[in-house]
């Protein structure tokens, strides 16, 4: 019965998933906090709430979301194209929440939870 406890809890997170925008790659489950796009939000202690990131400038969308899944420290990253630059912001701080505004995308890791060991025979 643990085995199907466990099974059950694990179909609970991957449709909780599939239903907060979420998009998932060889590695990495992403998801959009809030369930929308926006500017990455951080706990207000954290820089006023902007959160702490590093900020790499004229890469694409794919480049900025590889950058991050790379980096352990990276949990989200903020996509934006400003006056025809774009700019990637690699967060590594818990991103809590975004903001709505044009043309920005924030995107969070699924936190990775390894699964228990099959029980011994």
């Amino acid at each position: 019965t643990d085995n199907i406890i466990m099974q059950a809890n694990w179909m609970r997170i991957w449709m909780a998933l599939c239903h907060c925008n979420c998009a998932v790659t060889a590695r990495t489950q992403w998801y959009q906090p809030d369930g929308r796009a926006g500017g990455c939000r951080s706990d207000t202690f954290v820089n006023g709430g902007l959160g702490a990131y590093d900020e790499v400038w004229a890469v694409n969308e794919a480049e900025c979301r590889s950058s991050c899944d790379q980096q352990t420290r990276c949990v989200a990253y903020e996509f934006a194209t400003l006056a025809g630059y774009t700019r990637c912001e690699l967060h590594h701080a818990a991103v809590i929440t975004t903001v709505a505004v044009q043309g920005y995308v924030c995107w969070a890791k699924v936190p990775v939870v390894s699964p228990p060991p099959p029980p011994s025979p």
